[in-house]
């Protein structure tokens, strides 16, 4: 899903116009990467790997950016989101917890 949202971008944006599977790969492999901790984060790191990566594609740096960006900043509002619902929830709210779950006397 994340390659077609890359896809629509990169066609409304650039002249690319990458094969599906190509652009798949350098998603992937960017994605993987970025999580090699070696700065905060990731930052930076993934600009640049979409930079060179999709830069043999057709894609301009500055596109490559961009869409790297942006794709961080809806990772970013989204877990901002998940934490403001988090943090709605009553203090004496019981969180399940599968494991101490009393069986049925069905399943015995």
């Amino acid at each position: 899903m994340l390659t077609a949202v890359y896809r629509s971008f990169l066609l409304i944006n650039t002249s690319a116009h990458p094969a599906y599977l190509t652009l798949l790969t350098a998603v992937t492999t960017a994605s993987l990467l970025s999580n090699i901790p070696c700065s905060v984060n990731g930052l930076g790191l993934r600009e640049q790997l979409h930079a060179i990566l999709l830069q043999p594609l057709g894609v301009p740096r500055e596109a490559a950016v961009a869409i790297s960006l942006l794709i961080f900043a809806h990772l970013l509002v989204s877990s901002l989101l998940g934490l403001l619902f988090w943090l709605q929830l009553p203090e004496d709210a019981e969180i399940p917890n599968p494991k101490s779950r009393t069986p049925n006397p069905s399943e015995v």
